[in-house]
């Protein structure tokens, strides 16, 4: 009966799981899926000439390539643009959090499960 179980231990232990099936979490400049480092963001701020303020969040992945840049205007339940550095496509979402490492998490869980960390 152990050996069955020290098997199944195993497999599971080896098992390749995408980072879409897993919750990625936002540090001051990482994303981590668990322990591991998968990218890294920095924030910028710019300010229009109407005072409008808007932060863009470039995240980098592990190679050093940008994955993608996500423009974030400050208005509440205003839309985020996400272009993807790969293939230039833009996905628009609505973020939730309201911490820099919040969104930060949802836009790196957006591009896992579009594939791109």
């Amino acid at each position: 009966m152990k050996k069955v179980l020290f098997c199944i231990g195993l497999l599971i232990a080896g098992a390749n799981f995408s980072y879409a099936q897993s919750t990625l979490t936002a540090s001051a400049t990482e994303i981590k899926n668990g322990n591991n480092v998968v990218a890294t963001y920095t924030r910028t701020e710019t300010r229009a000439q109407d005072d409008k303020v808007t932060m863009i969040m470039t995240f980098t992945g592990k190679d050093g390539s940008e994955v993608a840049i996500a423009t974030i205007p400050y208005q509440q339940n205003a839309p985020t643009t996400v272009k993807t550095g790969k293939d230039g496509q833009k996905h628009i979402i609505t973020l939730k959090g309201k911490m820099d490492t919040d969104m930060a998490a949802e836009i790196a869980n957006l591009l896992a499960e579009k594939k791109y960390l």
